[in-house]
């Protein structure tokens, strides 16, 4: 059981890997210097074959979620609501400024802002969107733009789920609830902490 102060610094070190992601403050400057950012809209083209996600993995990593829901339990701060929202708000921007890359067939720009959506998204816990996201990068840093518009479209649709399950989350905490945290999520846990405590018995620490 953690204590408040490690609580405290835990949150602290959330937020700033979310703000080094590309997230939070990096949001509101890219909007105060004009670039829009309009939810993410359905693109006409048809998802990446490949692209979906595999059956039976969930949205959000449930281990990730379980230690956001840990960190957000006894704050009167809002802290799940607050890192949810940085990461929506950078989202939509960042989208925006990836289909803005693609009309301009600037490949070093698509690639600049799916690694930074990818490092938002593996913070978060949304593997399969943190995956696409790859994708859309090295098609960018690679100069496959064709392959820009329905990897984009692919994105755009994962994300749409994630943000949904993440608006869940968030007001399931506020209520005192916390559905990510499922005999299968204490699972995951119980399985992590066995794990290191395998590697710690292992190296003799």
């Amino acid at each position: 059981m953690m204590n408040g102060g490690q609580n405290g610094i835990q949150r602290q070190e959330a937020a700033q890997q979310v703000e080094n992601a590309g997230l939070g403050d990096d949001g509101r400057a890219l909007r105060s210097a004009g670039v829009v950012g309009n939810p993410p809209e359905r693109s006409g083209n048809p998802p990446v074959p490949g692209w979906a996600r595999p059956p039976g993995e969930p949205l959000i990593d449930p281990v990730v979620l379980a230690e956001l829901h840990a960190l957000d339990q006894g704050t009167e701060d809002g802290f799940l609501e607050a890192i949810v929202g940085d990461f929506q708000e950078a989202m939509r921007e960042q989208l925006e400024i990836a289909r803005h890359a693609l009309r301009a067939g600037d490949g070093a720009a698509l690639a600049a802002v799916a690694h930074r959506m990818r490092g938002g998204c593996g913070v978060l816990g949304a593997r399969h969107l943190a995956r696409i996201c790859q994708g859309l990068e090295s098609a960018g840093r690679e100069g496959r733009l064709l392959e820009g518009p329905p990897l984009l479209a692919a994105l755009e649709g994962e994300y749409r789920q994630v943000q949904r399950a993440m608006d869940v989350e968030v007001a399931s905490s506020a209520q005192g609830r916390c559905p990510g945290l499922t005999s299968a999520v204490l699972g995951a846990l119980g399985a992590r902490s066995t794990e290191q405590a395998g590697v710690l018995g292992a190296t003799g620490r």
